[in-house]
């Protein structure tokens, strides 16, 4: 298996420690953990997962996930790349790759007047996972949403409006997509 993901730009370690990624510092080894660099990178870690029937899961921070100590039989994505880390304003929307933590998140969004996030102060976690469990205390990460760009596991873009997204409590219609960027 080794040799045939290493066309990648990004990181690949073989039966890395997932207690290393977690905020409770609890977990086994993953058979394959992989950082990818970018979009493509992510593309070719999928394609190949796929073609050979292996089981994939993705983190961002590590937080709120509770690992088996027998970790991981299969690849672990973890999305926190600088690429998957940019936030830009465009007018008043805010973009965010899915690994930008919600305390930066929540600081850029102050910094540049905009205002919707604050809801999100003292969780722990990414843009990316936070949407996809709808997180949020007195108002919810989906209530502020305009766009989402995400990844099936076939390695094909989607980009949903925000008509398209449904949220409930602890729940979105994204859980089978890997979360790459977001509109606020």
């Amino acid at each position: 298996m080794k040799e045939e993901i290493l066309n990648i730009k990004g990181v690949i370690k073989y039966n890395e420690l997932l207690l290393k990624h977690t905020t409770f510092r609890i977990g086994g080894p993953a058979k394959v953990f992989v950082t990818p660099h970018d979009e493509s990178d992510l593309k070719k870690v999928l394609s190949f997962a796929r073609s050979k029937g292996i089981k994939t899961f993705v983190i961002g921070r590590g937080s709120n996930l509770l690992v088996s100590d027998k970790g991981f039989d299969g690849i672990v994505i973890r999305i926190i790349e600088p690429y998957f880390c940019d936030m830009r304003i465009d007018g008043t929307t805010l973009t965010a790759g899915a690994g930008v933590s919600l305390s930066k998140l929540v600081v850029f969004a102050c910094q540049n007047s905009l205002g919707g996030l604050e809801g999100l102060v003292g969780i722990p976690g990414t843009a990316g996972g936070a949407l996809v469990m709808n997180a949020g205390y007195e108002s919810m990460i989906g209530d502020r949403v305009k766009k989402v760009r995400a990844i099936d596991k076939e390695g094909k873009v989607k980009t949903f409006s925000s008509k398209s997204l449904k949220f409930g409590y602890r729940k979105s219609n994204l859980s089978e997509y890997i979360i790459t960027e977001v509109g606020f």
